[in-house]
């Protein structure tokens, strides 16, 4: 494959990897615009050995994006509870064994700085097995 051809397969590959990660998901062209300029702005590269060491960034840039799009989607597929907050972690772990946390519910206390979010730790309610919630004093 002579240089040139490199070049643009790199070029293509980078973009597609990048539409994937970044533009797609998140709906932002920023790191699309910036492979865009980042290639416009060496295209004039007339020295043997920077066209070589940028081909070979580009190069390395790509394969680590590969890797970590990889790796995220293998960590998904083997962790489902990979990405959830801590108390969802938790209450999923306790489903797995059989288990069911108890409902707590956060209340709304009014002071004269704000509102502010606080247990209120003599109201608990509890879910039975057959789904019913009762309270607890």
């Amino acid at each position: 494959m002579s240089s040139k051809q490199l070049i643009l397969s790199t070029y293509r590959q980078l973009l597609k990897e990048v539409d994937k990660q970044f533009t797609y998901r998140n709906n932002n062209k920023l790191w699309r615009e910036e492979v865009i300029s980042t290639y416009q702005k060496n295209r004039d590269l007339s020295n043997k050995e920077e066209i070589e060491n940028s081909t070979k960034y580009a190069l390395d840039i790509l394969c680590f994006l590969r890797s970590s799009r990889k790796y995220n989607e293998l960590l998904e597929l083997n962790n489902p509870a990979h990405g959830y907050s801590v108390e969802k972690r938790i209450e999923l772990t306790a489903n797995r064994v059989g288990l069911k946390l108890p409902i707590v519910p956060l209340a709304r206390v009014l002071d004269e700085e704000g509102p502010e979010q606080t247990i209120n730790e003599k109201e608990i309610y509890t879910e039975t097995d057959k789904g019913e919630i009762f309270h607890d004093k």
